[in-house]
């Protein structure tokens, strides 16, 4: 929706950048035609299924979590990952 409200404002004010009305409809109709129906279809599909059993067996008892080092807190692993893109 954004894209289409920027190109709204672009096309205004005359740019040749803008994407053309013809285009945008295209797009429109492509995404009410193909991508919504498929997704209504799958979803409903799967709210039909059967529920999936788990095909192994798994112990009842619940086992400790071993404690995690400090790099893997995950205040630290986001600061590592905001860094290491902008960071070079």
């Amino acid at each position: 929706p954004v894209f289409f409200i920027v190109n709204l404002f672009i096309w205004h004010s005359g740019s040749s950048g803008a994407v053309k009305f013809s285009t945008m409809f295209a797009l429109l109709v492509l995404w009410f035609g193909i991508s919504f129906p498929l997704a209504a279809m799958g979803s409903f599909k799967g709210f039909k299924m059967e529920e999936i059993k788990n095909p192994s067996r798994y112990n009842q008892i619940p086992r400790q979590i071993p404690e995690q080092p400090v790099y893997m807190h995950p205040a630290i692993s986001c600061l590592v990952g905001g860094v290491l893109p902008f960071g070079a």
